[in-house]
């Protein structure tokens, strides 16, 4: 068929980029660093021995704009961890406001610890952009680059939560770069004439497909025929049959995704909230929760700095007697096996949390006038509307009644929206996720799943180059 040959020649090298780099990505997968620990060390976020520390409005200067307070401790010393009105980090001792400059060697012993490594000298390196290194997909920033002399593995530490952000080395970064300019045509600079680029060539890669397979449909041959064939011939028929339904499937969500996101217009933001406080307001410190792993923080909001407790819960312990106490200030969605309580800082008045996250989500709902919150909902793992891709946990799930059924990810810790996602966005997902990543094969385990789209990968890469072959006889005879 004429028509199947010309087109597959018009797209056989994009969708032979795209084909190794989709072989090669469960490859990265497995060969990239994998941490030695995933939180950070309990003594440093434990705020557990801070008891009788003085209120931050009695130790720091009166003054001092904040966006957050973030206790810490180190070495054995309570820390106050401000970020600034003007989006800088300091340190001040808790017990008397001393300043401290102990980020370096705090997330020198962070990135020892998530990598295991305790030798070598540390590099500290603050990165403010993504890059192939440290790429988009992390989300998080700023984030502190901490190599150590004599290993490759690189951690990239996240210095308001005191969380790993990534893991990188050489080979992950090189495959990244590769990646980015394969698969997703970084070279091509001006996204929106990028996008429909990718949507032709990807429909174009559609219709050498369909055509093809009209084709083995209506010329179904023999075996005495089709064994007089020329091997190459022979062998791109047969793997047609095998990934026909793979490639329909992967180039049509592949369109469905680079034209259905609005890039205008992110689902996320890394950014604080503009308003601020001063150290002055900030005139109490909760009572303790009582929980494992409890954690607090000052944030900033219209009401004033606000004081956040937050602990998660085993799902058995939602009915306990600590959770009851604390159910009025956890906004009745203890089941969600997340407890947060929400206090202003300078008087102590207990707040709802959905007034805070009203405040977060404000802008969002700012595009949809008239619209109301009708469900609130804490979410503590990853689920299929909101993935791993995402990063932030744990986040609340404000549902909207708007007709394309906008929900809001909020993490309040962060004071950032997270994720906004609608009918649209999520038939993508589903799509993307189901049709591109083939997650409908997870029951199989994901190193099965990483080896059926690596074969159904090479299968097309194996079949385009016999196409090439094929073509290149043809116009030599």
């Amino acid at each position: 068929m004429r028509w199947h040959r010309l087109l597959a020649l018009l797209v056989v090298v994009p969708l032979m980029a795209w084909s190794l780099t989709g072989l090669l990505h469960p490859i990265m997968a497995r060969w990239q660093p994998s941490a030695a620990a995933m939180m950070p060390p309990s003594e440093i976020i434990s705020t557990v021995s801070w008891q009788g520390v003085p209120a931050p409005a009695q130790v720091l200067p009166a003054a001092l704009a904040l966006h957050e307070l973030r206790p810490l401790t180190w070495q054995g010393e309570a820390y106050w961890a401000a970020l600034t009105a003007d989006d800088q980090r300091r340190y001040f001792r808790a017990r008397d406001g001393q300043p401290s400059a102990i980020e370096p060697t705090l997330m020198t012993a962070l990135a020892r610890h998530f990598t295991g490594i305790s030798s070598g000298e540390p590099r500290l390196t603050l990165v403010n952009t993504f890059s192939d290194e440290y790429p988009f997909v992390n989300r998080y920033l700023p984030v502190w680059r901490v190599a150590f002399s004599g290993h490759d593995t690189v951690a990239f530490i996240e210095p308001r939560g005191l969380r790993l952000a990534a893991l990188s080395d050489s080979w992950k970064t090189c495959f990244s770069g590769l990646f980015s300019q394969l698969h997703n045509w970084r070279f091509w600079p001006h996204e929106p004439s990028r996008d429909i680029a990718m949507a032709l060539v990807l429909s174009v890669g559609l219709m050498v497909v369909l055509t093809g397979l009209v084709r083995l449909l209506r010329g179904s041959l023999p075996a005495r025929r089709l064994h007089a064939m020329p091997t190459s011939r022979r062998w791109h028929r047969r793997l047609a049959w095998l990934v026909a339904l793979g490639a329909i499937a992967s180039m049509s969500s592949g369109v469905f995704h680079v034209l259905a996101i609005n890039k205008s217009q992110p689902g996320f933001t890394a950014q604080p909230a503009r308003v601020a406080f001063s150290a002055a307001q900030v005139r109490t410190v909760p009572p303790a929760l009582g929980l494992i792993g409890e954690r607090r923080l000052v944030v900033a909001s219209n009401d004033g700095p606000l004081w956040l407790s937050y602990a998660k819960l085993p799902a058995v312990a939602v009915a306990s007697t600590v959770a009851a106490e604390h159910a009025e200030h956890a906004s009745g969605h203890a089941k969600a096996e997340l407890l947060m309580q929400v206090q202003r800082a300078d008087t102590a008045q207990a707040l709802t949390l959905e007034r805070y996250l009203g405040e977060l989500a404000a802008d969002v709902l700012a595009q949809y006038p008239g619209a109301r919150i009708i469900s609130t909902q804490a979410i503590t793992r990853f689920m299929p509307e909101y993935g791993f891709v995402q990063k932030r946990l744990p986040v609340y799930q404000l549902s909207l009644d708007t007709p394309d059924h906008t929900t809001i990810y909020i993490d309040p810790i962060d004071a950032v929206v997270s994720s906004v996602v609608n009918d649209l966005s999520r038939a993508e997902g589903f799509s993307f996720a189901y049709l591109h990543k083939a997650t409908w094969l997870d029951f199989l385990g994901k190193g099965t799943r990483d080896a059926v789209l690596g074969l159904q990968a090479l299968g097309v890469l194996v079949m385009a180059c016999l196409g090439l072959w094929l073509a290149r006889r043809r116009r030599m005879s």
